[in-house]
């Protein structure tokens, strides 16, 4: 197989496998809050970590 073949080909598989972990990248679970209270719920958790973080906990 000649050297410019070769290259291309690899160049050619690596792309591919660009594409594939970009595919699992894109890939995730998203978590919808329906509930208001739920939602607080989230709020307070969120704003109880900002505030350990301040601290410096």
């Amino acid at each position: 197989m000649e050297k410019e073949n070769m290259i291309e080909l690899l160049e050619d598989f690596i792309d591919f496998l660009k594409d594939k972990e970009d595919e699992k990248k894109e890939e995730k679970e998203i978590k919808i809050i329906e509930d208001k209270e739920e939602m607080n719920d989230v709020d307070d958790a969120f704003d109880k970590e900002i505030i350990k973080i301040a601290k410096g906990e």
